[in-house]
């Protein structure tokens, strides 16, 4: 699943990569935003934000039992390609 802010927001260079990570190996902690800001000398000229959950707290957030931080909402499936 992919999110993001509203189309208007995305375009804006200071908005932040959206990044959800479902981890079997994780501990449960909830929504926890972790900020990284760009890093131009390693070639990242984008801020990001990464949040971990397990598939459990990933359950809930799509039963809107845990909340994403404000602004994130879902987008299109992106699929991961198959393997050559």
């Amino acid at each position: 699943m992919r999110y993001s802010g509203s189309p208007s927001i995305e375009f804006m260079p200071s908005e932040p990569i959206k990044l959800l990570e479902v981890n079997a190996d994780t501990v449960p902690s909830g929504v926890m935003p972790l900020h990284f800001g760009p890093s131009v000398a390693s070639g990242i000229i984008f801020p990001s934000v990464i949040i971990e959950v397990t598939p459990e707290e990933y359950d809930k957030i799509e039963k809107n039992e845990l909340r994403l931080p404000e602004g994130w909402q879902t987008s299109e499936d992106l699929s991961k390609p198959n393997e050559i």
